[in-house]
């Protein structure tokens, strides 16, 4: 990590001497220009020429700011709002100015629709929202713009104009009003600021303990050390946005270690609650060589989805994992309106490692298209992979890049394949087996969180002070969540059956498996616990037996199981009742 705050430097340095570039070629600008000779730029909006005639960064200007746009037939402005005020003088053709007076407070109701033309001239107040579009399909549409407080601050909200477009404003009210800090706004001053930053945070990773705080307590610390305050902190974000822009940066990747440090800038300066800055001097399996890494833990989710709730009267929230329902209102904070053995000690136990190898051997012999297996972390399947090959248990195992694309090909064309992931992983959360790429999921063992993790401890400290959740509580749910993460990846839709095995005992128990969602709770039956390898064989076979049937829509009772269209509407129609 120290190697990458190094890295953090030179980025700064680069981008540092490319503002003062900037500026020192604008010394010898003549005092009279031509317009026609400045450059111009779209800013990615097809049909748009903005011409910056004078400028904070590229100028110097520090009250105000002129802007030259033509707009060509049909193009517009997207839907965005200022935390300045902003002047129009038309210069040629006509459009249609959308304005939503007092967009800023919480009902602000529907736009203005205002004619502009050729001649005219109008201003918008702060923080009202607007969209300037060229309706004359004959003409372009030219303005002179008079921007006050440069840099502008812009928000772009949904780029359509609809009645309710501005109904629920995502931003809040106090962020919308705040301005960018004035020591902030010429460039020489932020990169300044950001030199400071990082000189502090290079200051903090020369430590020989591991160190927890808050972020009150750590903005508190930058504050004193490096003379930042938490204003400054907050903006951070937006101002490097900003200056990156005015200076037409296109190629990013360069300036990603110091966005990094931007946005934990802007991370800490803006939230009291809900994260943990974390420093660990070294790796714990490798605790002689120095290898500091700063971690911004977060903990709390309900910080992440307030914005919907704020923006939003009725919010439904629908997952096949959402279990058990009752936890997630407490990690989240909000009051619903309807209600909505691999043991550690055991796990690499000889006859546990053989027991789950014959299970899949035997599993292999009836399932005929693709099995998926997931494991409690990836250390874990490599050492049972590798135990599984010493035993010749499996003989053939290939780790590739381009496995997933391997296994779906030896599935299509009928051969089948086994397929390794461990929880938690990219496979586990959004990658679907539906079909014959999964007619069997394998979850080994129960996927808890590594409990030594300091990340975890200090999330499972917070969740206990702020919410009254135990760990334990936490730890479980947060297990049996992944666990139908995993085994849901095989069941995508209404035709898709597939077979889901929990091979550890734990699952037998209520308070684990009552954690399930109901959709695998409601197959899942008492007989259909703590079977045997036989006993599940036997229970797989007549399904997939079943399965292989040809399926009839109308049912052996005559009551439709698989609904179309037709009939769907008829039953939202009430002219017929289906089952």
């Amino acid at each position: 990590m120290a190697v990458a705050c190094l890295t953090f430097f030179y980025g700064f340095i680069f981008l540092s001497a490319i503002a003062e570039a900037s500026q020192c070629s604008i010394k010898g600008l003549p005092l009279v220009r031509n317009i026609s000779e400045l450059p111009q730029d779209n800013h990615g909006r097809g049909g748009l020429s903005h011409i910056t005639v004078a400028g904070s960064v590229l100028h110097g200007m520090k009250e105000v700011e002129v802007w030259l746009q033509t707009f060509a037939p049909g193009s517009r402005t997207p839907i965005h709002r200022h935390s300045c005020e902003e002047v129009f003088v038309v210069l040629k053709g006509s459009g249609t100015l959308y304005l939503a007076s007092g967009s800023h407070e919480k009902h602000p109701g529907k736009p203005q629709e205002i004619k502009i033309y050729s001649n005219s001239t109008f201003h918008i107040p702060v923080n009202d929202a607007h969209q300037v579009w060229n309706s004359n399909e004959d003409e372009d549409l030219q303005m002179l713009v008079i921007i006050s407080r440069p840099p502008v601050k812009v928000y772009h909200e949904e780029d359509q104009v609809t009645d309710t477009w501005l109904s629920n404003p995502a931003l809040p009210d106090d962020i919308l009003k705040e301005a960018v800090p004035g020591n902030i706004r010429r460039a020489e001053h932020f990169l300044h600021v950001l030199r400071r930053l990082v000189q502090y945070l290079e200051g903090r990773l020369e430590t020989d303990n591991v160190e927890k705080e808050g972020p009150v307590g750590f903005v508190a610390s930058i504050n004193t050390h490096a003379g930042i305050d938490q204003k400054t902190l907050k903006f951070c974000y937006d101002r490097l946005h900003s200056l990156m822009m005015t200076l037409e940066i296109t190629n990013t990747d360069e300036f990603l270690h110091i966005q990094t440090i931007c946005d934990f800038a802007t991370l800490v300066g803006t939230y009291t609650r809900g994260f943990s800055i974390i420093i660990e001097p070294f790796d714990e399996r490798m605790p002689h060589i120095p290898d500091p890494v700063l971690q911004l833990s977060f903990h709390d989710a309900s910080l992440a989805i307030k914005p919907v709730f704020d923006r939003f009267q009725s919010v439904v929230i629908t997952s096949g994992t959402l279990s058990p329902i009752d936890l997630y209102p407490r990690l989240l904070n909000f009051h619903p309106v309807l209600p909505v053995s691999t043991k550690f000690d055991m796990r690499s136990d000889l006859g546990v490692v053989r027991n789950y190898g014959r299970l899949l051997l035997e599993m292999t012999s009836i399932v005929p298209d693709g099995i998926v297996c997931f494991f409690v972390s990836y250390s874990y399947m490599d050492g049972i992979v590798n135990s599984w090959k010493e035993n010749g248990i499996l003989k053939d195992v290939v780790e590739t890049t381009l496995a997933l694309d391997n296994y779906r090909k030896a599935c299509d064309c009928g051969r089948g394949a086994i397929f390794f992931s461990g929880a938690r992983g990219k496979v586990a959360e959004g990658i679907d087996f539906d079909r014959h790429y999964g007619r069997l999921v394998i979850m080994f063992g129960v996927p808890f969180q590594y409990t030594l993790s300091k990340i975890l401890l200090a999330q499972l400290e917070y969740l206990r002070d702020t919410f009254q959740i135990k760990e334990g509580d936490f730890l479980t749910f947060d297990a049996l969540r992944q666990a139908a993460q995993c085994v849901g990846r095989v069941i995508r839709s209404k035709t898709d059956y597939g077979m889901m095995i929990f091979a550890d005992k734990r699952y037998s128990r209520h308070d684990k498996r009552s954690k399930l969602p109901g959709w695998i709770l409601s197959h899942l039956h008492d007989a259909h616990l703590n079977l045997s390898t036989d006993m599940a064989l036997h229970i797989a076979r007549e399904f997939l037996r079943k399965m292989a049937q040809p399926y009839d829509k109308a049912g052996s009772s005559g009551k439709k199981t698989l609904l179309s269209q037709e009939d769907v509407e008829k039953m939202s129609n009430g002219n017929e009742m289906l089952y």
